[in-house]
């Protein structure tokens, strides 16, 4: 009979994004995980992993692009017109790319724009 022990090392989990400013819009930049939790066996396993780490890394920067950007739309209320459209084409785009590479689903990406156009209208009046 083999006795469980506890594993020697703690898992490290270590995430840090990083700001950076490219004219009017943020960037963010996350780093890598590293994460003990699974032990891949076959060289598929190990593969797969890293693929994996690089998806995230690109989800959680399409992900933070889209929130900035949907975020931006209710600070331009008080604008005038045209800042609140190029507010909103930023938003548009943002979702449009996010939705386009399968970080979010296509009619989530319709329904926050919906959602924006109609409080950017309900402002106006």
């Amino acid at each position: 009979m083999v006795a469980w022990t506890e594993p020697e090392t703690e898992p490290i989990i270590v995430l840090s994004i990083v700001p950076r400013r490219e004219g009017d819009t943020w960037l963010f930049e996350a780093d890598t995980v590293e994460c003990a939790l699974h032990m891949a066996i076959t060289r598929g396993a190990k593969k797969a992993i890293r693929s994996q780490e690089r998806k995230r890394v690109y989800n959680v920067r399409t992900k933070r692009a889209v929130a900035v950007a949907v975020k931006a739309v209710p600070g331009a209320v008080g604008k005038d017109r045209a800042e609140q459209q190029a507010v909103l084409a930023r938003a548009y785009q943002a979702l449009d790319k996010a939705a386009k590479r399968g970080t979010i689903k296509k009619n989530t990406a319709s329904r926050k724009k919906s959602r924006l156009a109609k409080r950017l209208k309900a402002s106006a009046q």
